[in-house]
């Protein structure tokens, strides 16, 4: 397995050098730092804006995508973007269980966050080093994901994210199970506003298993990370106080990229080929749309 331990002393170098951003973020009693990728007009009059969270607590020292919003924080439609790694006996928390992390934004001109998140696992550890964008042409947020296994495991790797959309902070969201181009999209709506969630490794496109989780008792979240057995008991739809989880089989691999897109839309056709056509462009293609010579 590759020996990575540099990886989070480079990273932070090459961020922080950059005079014009300086220390972003100020502590908060329950995180160290609160990186913003500001609110960027991305195409068919949407503006979204996204944060990313360190945390410094007691019992957590991880990090996630904290927030996608749009027009303002007060508009957030997606409370938490949490990464889960299950390596064949135990189930990890890229927020929760993490020995330690780091978050910053890594370019000025293209406003990147980057989370970099050491996870313990039963024979090794997982470094899990993920980057953000909001495209600049398209209503929809990219985020690429790359983990670096120091051991041998049976992985599956999860994304569980918590759709807020509307005035009710969530309270009805609905969502269900839809298809595009070969890809397993979940879509979310309330108050005339959709948000939908794709994935894709190498050609692969489709979920290893989805849960749409509450109202029926179990959320997303107890599904993929309380009962630690690898296993989603998957569903389609659900309506209510929702989360999202949904599973990406590695197995036994040394590494593992791959993209995860949450489109925006005022329709569901909207969201979904917001999502898919980021994901679909990749995140190089995304990324130089920002940079004018290329």
């Amino acid at each position: 397995m590759v020996d990575q331990s540099t990886r989070r002393t480079v990273l932070k170098s090459a961020a922080t050098a950059i005079p014009s951003l300086g220390v972003l973020g100020a502590a908060k009693p329950v995180a160290a730092e609160d990186v913003d990728i500001p609110l960027s007009s991305s195409g068919d009059g949407w503006e979204i804006g996204a944060s990313a969270e360190q945390y410094d607590t007691a019992d957590q020292r991880g990090a996630r995508l904290e927030e996608v919003y749009s027009q303002n924080r007060s508009n957030i439609l997606v409370d938490g973007v949490d990464t889960i790694v299950y390596d064949g006996s135990v189930t990890r928390n890229a927020r929760t269980d993490a020995s330690s992390s780091e978050v910053n934004v890594t370019n000025a001109l293209v406003m990147e966050a980057y989370m970099s998140t050491l996870l313990p696992v039963t024979n090794g550890t997982v470094d899990l080093y993920q980057l953000a964008l909001i495209s600049k042409d398209t209503p929809a947020i990219l985020l690429r994901s790359e983990a670096t296994l120091s051991a041998n495991g049976d992985y599956t790797f999860y994304t569980i994210a918590t759709p807020t959309i509307g005035s009710d902070d969530g309270t009805d969201n609905e969502a269900w199970l839809t298809s595009r181009d070969g890809y397993d999209v979940v879509v979310a709506t309330h108050d005339g506003q959709y948000v939908a969630f794709a994935q894709r490794q190498d050609w692969k496109k489709e979920f290893d298993g989805q849960r749409i989780g509450t109202p029926d008792g179990k959320t997303a979240r107890e599904d993929i990370y309380t009962e630690n057995d690898g296993w989603i008991d998957s569903n389609e739809h659900n309506q209510g106080r929702i989360d999202v989880g949904v599973g990406l089989y590695a197995g036994d691999v040394d590494n593992l990229t791959w993209l995860t897109s949450v489109g925006i839309g005022q329709n569901e056709t909207e969201a979904v080929s917001s999502a898919v056509s980021v994901i679909d462009n990749g995140y190089e293609t995304e990324r130089r749309k920002y940079i004018p010579w290329m």
